[in-house]
């Protein structure tokens, strides 16, 4: 149930945000493909370090 609302609420986030840039008349580009290899995470020791994630719902 959690991960309905969570989808639900991102997906009405998307939509204001859609319909902003367009009442502004803006586009963004299309993303490009990764010009490397990318790890989510690596361990040195007793640390974690994490590339690229940001806080979630639940």
């Amino acid at each position: 149930m959690t991960e309905q609302l969570a989808t639900s609420h991102h997906t009405h986030d998307h939509d204001q945000i859609e319909t902003r840039l367009e009442t502004l008349g803006l586009t963004l580009p299309i993303a490009s493909d990764p010009q490397g290899s990318y790890c989510n995470c690596v361990r040195t020791g007793n640390l974690l370090y994490v590339s690229g994630k940001g806080p979630m719902a639940g």
